[in-house]
């Protein structure tokens, strides 16, 4: 890529530059660059191909802000904090069967690593 400029030899480029594929000509002004990386990826990397397949939630993931997600999560962090808090202020069994203090206490501590 680049080549004979002052960029070059260039081994990629800026994702902001993807519309411009299709104007980009070869030096003989035959090819476009994206005709070219598709005869590339068809050739040498066929698998890729099934790509788009891969990214079918894509959508629905992307209207999720990394705000929300990183405030639901600590929500999650402080609610596993006040029941192990809760647990342990009433952890007096109430039968001689009773494991539940047990058992809550262990899933909290596995689920809080």
């Amino acid at each position: 890529m680049n080549s004979g400029s002052k960029n070059g030899p260039a081994v990629g480029f800026e994702i902001s530059y993807l519309p411009k594929l299709s104007s980009t000509k070869d030096a003989e002004n035959r090819q476009t660059l994206l005709h070219y990386l598709v005869e590339l990826v068809e050739s040498k990397f066929p698998e890729v191909l099934s790509f788009p397949e891969e990214l079918i939630h894509l959508d629905r993931a992307s209207r999720v802000s990394v705000e929300t997600i990183s405030k639901s999560l600590r929500s999650m962090d402080t609610d596993l904090k006040n029941l192990e808090t809760d647990l342990k202020n009433s952890k007096v069994p109430q039968g001689p069967d009773d494991k539940f203090y047990d058992v809550m206490f262990v899933s909290i501590k596995s689920s809080s690593l």
